[in-house]
């Protein structure tokens, strides 16, 4: 029962951070919502950026698990495997992909907590460009850049899509892929 109550704030409180702000969003509001005490709120995540940055944490080693699967061999079929399955994921789940707009464009996040952040669930992606910039595939460019370069990407295509619903197909889906992948492949 533990578990069902702790996902349901966390739940709850992705509703309220998209729908009101995170600093808009009150810890009793919360609980409120999600018909808890606040001291079982509390019980779970002792402070309000606990709860956020776990809520965090959750969406984003969600996301990293849908971007895992049927991962082919070749490094640019691999790469378009990475981007349609995120892009894919995020037009399933807006409201996930506005609460890691709000959360990655925190003036309260510092530079340190965004890179360890990325750096925890991603990891993956960063061994995979190094590996492609050792093989000469990918441009030698900072992996933190080329990362948080992909990860804008993938905000601003997506929101396009959502707000522009007749470009949610697959072969506008695959051309963004191939704008993304010329400026990350070594010329």
């Amino acid at each position: 029962m533990a578990a069902s109550k702790r996902q349901t704030i966390l739940d709850t409180a992705l509703t309220l951070f998209v729908t009101q702000g995170v600093s808009g969003t009150s810890t009793a509001s919360i609980a409120k919502q999600a018909g808890v005490a606040t001291g079982t709120l509390f019980h779970h995540f002792p402070n309000k950026q606990v709860l956020v940055d776990e809520l965090y944490r959750t969406i984003k080693q969600e996301l990293a698990e849908v971007m895992l699967k049927e991962l082919p061999e070749d490094p640019l079929a691999k790469a378009a495997v990475f981007w349609h399955n995120a892009l894919d994921w995020f037009l399933d789940n807006p409201e996930k992909l506005v609460f890691f707009k709000l959360y990655y464009g925190s003036p309260l996040l510092s530079a340190e907590s965004k890179r360890q952040a990325m750096q925890e669930v991603f990891g993956f992606l960063y061994d995979f460009f190094q590996q492609g910039q050792d093989a000469g595939i990918f441009v030698k460019l900072p992996l933190e850049f080329v990362v948080q370069n992909i990860q804008s990407n993938i905000f601003s295509t997506t929101t396009f899509i959502v707000e522009n619903p007749e470009f949610n197909t697959a072969d506008f889906k695959q051309q963004t892929f191939e704008l993304m992948a010329k400026s990350m492949v070594s010329t």
